[in-house]
């Protein structure tokens, strides 16, 4: 189910800006590079901040089962109706057997953009001038009107189908987070294990999403490229249906089972477990303003400054930045092994401690691209080895793979249950925050230069890791059984805190 759910995701998004800045004769959009670019920063940060708001209507309304199935098929709705913008035209004309396409082709304006001003909408009017020849009239005017009209319905489609893929990534990222944790009441290490198992199976679907996808658009066109997408998101929908009856034996809240509780007032002990996973999200949001560097900063790196030349053939970045989903794939078994050892043995369970490793591997990967990189890079400088970046990237892994499962699975444990799926949208919000941090962080590189930008980077995860580790103590006590019995028994699995 994850892997055809982010295939979906992945389909979506790595094409929306080539999308957007296509020709609209190739049914694209004819945006410039910079709209499209500031367009697609501002739907991949709303899309991140979206699970704060879709765990709290989760919590408060829909309950995690209607919420993740509805979040599922909103999802799949957008894609569908992104792919559906350029079909319009098509609808329009045979409908009023008016050459629709022909008049916003002709005018030569960007499509799906929104506001157009006097003169653009000027250009629409010539168009359909020229496109009705000896037309009278009142029948150019008609001509005009319904271009128009459908211009404004494909902007409309366009910028709609996003929003409802914000609202519908909201509704599902946290809900069926927090659905996984529901399935497992002992052991950590089996707890991690299963987050570690769904990240495995998201980094397959991203691989998947991008290869099917990005086949079908390139052979076939940007419209069933995008269809494609949506269809992967329908088998998700589709296969959540069908694990409903594990989910029920174990979760039967994750149905909606006392929906009409709102209230949100917090016993003591809730209160110290939020403000444990408060502690662990901002060890995230460290983590995540440093790995995605991998998109900003490394991708440049690797584009511009790293030798990819292998038997004469020049590897594309896009295969080289593909190898860290595949690293996943090999980390993800090793670390199921290592937090099963380490559980039975009761030897550094703590998450606080765990995501401390985390940081310290990921401050190493930065630290062996700083050993690597002269002190000033130009387009005519040296290049370095392909073995580096790929160093990076498997070192980087495991850090990814002791961070991010980890502290999923200490969420969807702590949190109150009243509030499970508002918490995951906490944490997934640091990571979204953290995420638009690492670009602001990956800009000071053309004035600081890149090397001492990672330098930074390592120091700053470096002294995260020691935090982590020096609080952890102190962060575990807060998960203790309160002295004086509360409203909110503990399960005997939380009572003693692993130090």
């Amino acid at each position: 189910m994850a892997v055809w759910h982010v295939a979906g995701y992945a389909g979506l998004i790595g094409h929306l800006v080539l999308i957007m800045t296509a020709a609209p004769g190739d049914y694209g959009y004819g945006w410039t590079d910079a709209e499209a670019v500031r367009l697609y920063g501002l739907f991949t940060g709303l899309v991140h901040a979206s699970p704060l708001l879709g765990g709290w209507v989760a919590d408060a309304f829909l309950g995690q089962r209607r919420a993740v199935v509805l979040g599922m098929w909103l999802q799949a709705l957008a894609v569908f109706a992104l792919a559906g913008v350029w079909l319009l035209p098509a609808l329009a004309e045979a409908v009023y057997d008016i050459p629709v396409r022909q008049v916003i082709l002709a005018a030569e304006l960007p499509v799906a953009r929104p506001g157009l001003d006097g003169a653009e909408a000027a250009l629409l009017s010539a168009a359909a001038g020229h496109a009705g020849g000896s037309v009278a009239p009142d029948g150019m005017a008609a001509m005009a009107a319904t271009a128009s009209a459908t211009y404004g319905a494909m902007t409309a489609l366009f910028f709609g189908g996003l929003v409802v893929f914000v609202a519908g990534f909201g509704l599902q990222s946290p809900t069926l987070a927090a659905m996984l944790g529901s399935l497992y009441d002992d052991g950590r290490g089996k707890r991690e294990g299963g987050y570690t198992l769904l990240f495995m199976g998201a980094m397959v679907g991203f691989v998947v999403g991008a290869l099917i996808s990005g086949m079908v658009a390139s052979l076939v066109g940007w419209v069933e490229g995008l269809a494609c997408a949506g269809a992967m998101v329908v088998v998700a929908a589709v296969l959540l249906s069908r694990v409903r009856p594990a989910v029920a034996r174990r979760s039967p809240a994750a149905h909606g089972a006392g929906l009409g509780d709102r209230r949100w007032s917090l016993t003591d002990d809730d209160r110290r477990r939020v403000l444990a996973i408060l502690a662990l999200c901002f060890t995230y949001f460290v983590f995540m303003s440093a790995f995605e560097q991998w998109g900003g900063s490394f991708s440049l790196y690797v584009q511009n400054h790293t030798d990819r030349m292998v038997a004469g053939l020049e590897v594309p970045t896009l295969w080289i930045h593909s190898v860290q989903a595949l690293f996943v794939l090999v980390v993800g078994p090793v670390m199921l092994v290592v937090w099963n050892a380490l559980d039975e043995r009761g030897v550094c369970r703590a998450p606080p401690a765990k995501m401390g490793v985390g940081l310290l591997l990921t401050a190493g990967a930065f630290l062996i691209m700083v050993a690597i990189l002269p002190a000033g890079l130009t387009d005519q400088g040296g290049k370095t080895h392909l073995f580096w970046p790929l160093a990076f990237y498997l070192v980087i892994t495991f850090g990814q793979m002791t961070v991010v499962p980890v502290g999923q699975a200490f969420v969807s444990r702590e949190a109150p249950p009243r509030l499970a799926n508002t918490v995951m949208g906490v944490w997934l919000l640091f990571g979204g925050v953290g995420i638009w941090v690492s670009g602001q962080i990956g800009a000071l590189a053309e004035p600081f230069g890149i090397r001492n930008v990672y330098l930074g980077i390592a120091a700053g995860c470096a002294v995260a890791a020691v935090a982590a580790f020096t609080a952890r103590h102190r962060i575990m006590r807060l998960l203790e059984r309160p002295s004086t019995p509360g409203p909110r028994s503990t399960p005997p699995s939380r009572t003693a805190a692993p130090r």
